[in-house]
């Protein structure tokens, strides 16, 4: 209303000037400088209106605790957005976010790949080993005296007790409620379904003839006779491997994996899992070894990598490396990026989840020499992969199968800084890369060069 108001008498004085002036040459001289004299004052009054108004943005652009009229009322004001409303007795601008309008995602195109025909055989990427074939270690071949690592498995369970140590009903219940499904469920989803295996028990208790005590430190002899028990009622040669599993008791100090006179089985005491959540993967973790697997960190180090149940039974994963599932006859040869003659030259690989059934590249591997190559894989989450989006990524390590169980057959060399906490509270290495980073180890340069849904791709080059 103030500017209609302006507006109106600027009108109205300019028409008076102009009439005056119209008319001033028809009347007396006298007459003529009053008139003069009115139509000067006119154009003062005219300006001094027109620049004594304030302006229009001036006067009526919003500004945080400034008065305002109507509640409710909203005024954008270079880009950003005020509401006038009541505060106490009041009624004034308040400055409010405005919902940002999300710009399109810039889709990247993902790169071509290399011609995989160009790659090595597979077959070039299989490290021998200096080991025997009956040991654990990290080369090929797996020995014959392992368990089957393919097909519709089965394992036998047996319950023992003492003569002088009675039976604990709960070494039935941590086993049927907890040892038996975990380690199933993770077999059949690290091997894609490949190796399903089945644990089979009687809910008894076999009663061995000697006491606990002759049992220390002989635990070939502790399964031979649990096996001669059970055979009395169970057919033992349709299992691939038994399991010996005997109340606590101090005469019995160790438990694990232990050889026999009919091959490898699992033995000992309950007492290192039982109530114990973050040791749910005890048997997963000693059916590895049973299939030939081995501690592949250093344990003598400040901290674990937290990939591989083998490895770290207290990391980030129940799952295995790419290295130990292609060992294994998990992941094929066809599905292996095999730079058998080192890296000569870029190339461009793209990695599906290492955790993920499906024909795609899961394991690049370069060979370094006869015993010692890098392998690159790709870490997701999965339901037996614990991760966060963080913890996600490309994981770079070297593998040595000169080096025995327990002192670093593999490490960890991309992002060595990169930590997270495992499942007992313990710092574990996680050493996963994002878009962009890389990692220059060997002479190798390994570089995460673009990201999906469902895949990472990796560009390797020569840094010699």
């Amino acid at each position: 209303m103030i500017i209609v108001a302006f507006v109106i008498a600027a009108t109205t004085l300019t028409v008076m000037w102009l009439l005056l002036a119209h008319f001033l040459p028809d009347v007396s001289s006298r007459s003529k400088k009053s008139l003069l004299h009115l139509q000067t004052g006119l154009l003062a009054v005219i300006v001094a209106f027109t620049f004594s108004y304030p302006s229009v943005s001036a006067a009526t652009h919003p500004k945080v605790g400034k008065e305002c009229s109507k509640i409710g009322q909203t005024e954008v004001h270079k880009g950003k957005m005020f509401k006038c409303v009541k505060k106490g007795k009041k009624v004034v601008w308040k400055r409010v976010k405005t919902a940002q309008v999300p710009r399109p995602a810039v889709t990247q195109s993902a790169p071509a790949t290399s011609d995989r025909s160009t790659f090595s055989p597979a077959l070039g990427c299989k490290l021998g080993s200096p080991w025997p074939d009956e040991s654990e270690n990290a080369g090929f071949p797996r020995g014959a005296n392992f368990a089957p690592a393919l097909g519709d498995r089965k394992s036998l369970v047996i319950f023992v007790e003492f003569p002088d140590v009675p039976r604990d009903e709960r070494q039935i219940q941590e086993w049927k409620n907890h040892q038996i499904p975990a380690a199933e469920k993770a077999y059949g989803v690290m091997s894609y379904g490949k190796y399903n295996l089945r644990y089979e028990y009687k809910e008894k208790f076999f009663r061995l003839n000697d006491p606990s005590l002759y049992y220390y430190k002989n635990y070939a002899k502790l399964i031979q006779d649990a096996v001669a028990q059970a055979q009395k009622e169970i057919d033992i040669s349709r299992y691939d491997f038994v399991n010996v599993v005997t109340p606590n008791t101090d005469n019995i100090p160790d438990e694990g994996a232990a050889g026999w006179a009919g091959g490898i089985g699992t033995m000992g005491p309950i007492g290192e899992y039982l109530d114990n959540p973050s040791k749910r993967n005890w048997l997963m973790h000693e059916t590895g070894h049973v299939l030939g697997l081995m501690h592949g960190y250093d344990y003598r180090g400040a901290s674990l990598g937290a990939w591989d149940v083998m490895a770290n039974s207290f990391g980030l994963s129940d799952d295995l490396l790419g290295w130990n599932k292609f060992k294994l006859g998990w992941v094929a040869d066809t599905e292996i990026d095999c730079l058998g003659d080192g890296v000569s030259r870029e190339t461009v690989h793209r990695l599906g989840p290492i955790g993920a059934a499906g024909e795609n590249t899961k394991l690049v591997v370069v060979k370094l020499n006869e015993t010692e190559a890098l392998g690159i894989e790709l870490r997701r989450k999965t339901d037996i992969d614990y991760l966060t989006a963080e913890a996600e990524g490309v994981l770079v390590y070297k593998i040595d199968t000169k080096i025995p169980s327990g002192e670093g057959a593999f490490q960890i060399v991309s992002n060595p800084t990169k930590f997270s906490t495992g499942t007992n509270g313990n710092r574990v290495l996680l050493g996963t890369m994002k878009l962009n980073e890389e990692v220059d180890f060997a002479g190798v340069k390994v570089k995460v060069i673009h990201e999906d849904s469902d895949s990472a791709y990796v560009s390797l080059s020569s840094s010699v």
